[in-house]
């Protein structure tokens, strides 16, 4: 019974935080808890962030919780690279120095908005959970190394890989460094399932079609386009605004007609992001794809499709 109940106390407990805030906003999941600050200049930021973050050490002390400032962590996003000077706050007593990247939810976030920091980690971590699928290779068959490589392998790399895989459409397509390493990743996992070795120079689509495991970009592509049909089919209000429809006019057009959005343009981080891969996804998906109302069956479809990309 104390653990069926331990979550709803806890959940009564800090269910009054935001209420403490006075210049932030506060994100909450679980037991982890962010405030954002917005600010024209960073020492306004910084200066607001500090004075809320007391305001929440004062709520903490007030309803008999715990908190531990050293594990408070600051990430500051600056607009340009002009202003490069190390910052730091106070809080409770303790000195808290931004930080390059933090771990929030699984995902590695760093300030320079780029997954390289999160990608390399995740890679390390694959190794070695591949060295360990390698030792009990000598005593299992690989049927059940390939179940493994789904639970070990491809369920780490498909976590938040919408968020920060790019996408390759053809095989012309240039593939990025970081999407490189996790193919690196993938494709010594079946090497490790069909008892084989780089120096072996078998080929990538033999492996492929022997294992059945896909390929990172394929894992991205399928990711990208799930997220997108909740978003339209209304099962994703949160993120709702990351996909646009196209504005109709006097009269509608076939890319109307085929419920295509508008594709976000920039530099390329804009490229690279959620809002307009998905865009591009969606417009070239086949209209039985987007029209599928049974997520289940829009599943399968959209797996299906995305093992037509390399």
């Amino acid at each position: 019974m104390y653990n069926v109940c331990s979550p709803l106390i806890f959940a009564i407990f800090v269910a009054d935080m935001p209420l403490w805030i006075e210049k932030s906003g506060m994100i909450c999941f679980a037991d982890d808890t962010s405030t954002i600050v917005s600010r024209p200049s960073l020492s306004e930021a910084c200066l607001d962030a500090a004075e809320d973050a007391e305001r929440l050490m004062s709520y903490m002390s007030s309803n008999y919780l715990v908190a531990n400032g050293t594990k408070t962590k600051m990430l500051i996003f600056r607009p340009g690279r002009g202003e490069s000077q190390e910052m730091s706050i106070t809080i409770n007593g303790d000195k808290i120095i931004e930080s390059e990247a933090e771990k929030l939810l699984g995902l590695f976030i760093s300030n320079d908005l780029q997954w390289g920091v999160h990608i390399r980690q995740m890679v390390a971590a694959l190794n070695q959970r591949i060295a360990m699928m390698k030792r009990l290779s000598y005593h299992i068959p690989g049927d059940c190394l390939r179940q493994l490589a789904h639970g070990l392998v491809l369920s780490k790399i498909r976590y938040g890989i919408a968020v920060y895989g790019t996408t390759r459409l053809s095989e012309q397509s240039p593939t990025t460094n970081l999407m490189h390493q996790l193919e690196v990743v993938v494709n010594d996992t079946m090497r490790l399932i069909e008892g084989k070795k780089r120096k072996d120079r078998i080929s990538i689509e033999s492996l492929r079609e022997k294992t059945k495991l896909p390929s990172a970009n394929q894992l991205t592509i399928q990711a990208i386009l799930m997220e997108a049909w909740k978003i339209k089919h209304g099962h994703a209000e949160a993120i709702a605004d990351l996909m646009t429809d196209l504005r109709e006019r006097d009269i509608i057009t076939r890319a109307i007609a085929q419920g295509h959005v508008e594709v976000p343009v920039g530099g390329k981080n804009t490229l690279g992001s959620f809002s307009h891969q998905s865009a591009k996804l969606w417009n070239d998906l086949p209209t039985d794809i987007k029209h599928e109302e049974v997520k289940n069956r829009a599943r399968n479809k959209i797996r299906n499709y995305a093992l037509s990309f390399p």
